[in-house]
């Protein structure tokens, strides 16, 4: 799951979900706007555990971007 679907699905703001995560709102927004295309691993491992796992580690690698990016 994308961590703009999980914010969504559970009905909470980017804020509070960057306060669960222990993270400044300004990076989870670029990690959710591509941006910030590969997360620090520390980064990843608060988001997964903010989300209880529904987010995983390979919800946050864009593969299809990697791929796309001749």
């Amino acid at each position: 799951m994308r961590i703009d679907e999980y914010i969504k699905s559970i009905k909470i703001s980017k804020r509070e979900f960057s306060k669960r995560a222990d993270m400044p709102v300004s990076t989870l927004c670029r990690i959710i706007s591509g941006e910030t295309v590969q997360p620090r691993i520390n980064q990843q491992k608060k988001i997964v555990a903010a989300s209880n796992g529904l987010i995983s580690f390979s919800d946050m690698w864009p593969i299809e971007s990697v791929l796309h990016n001749d």
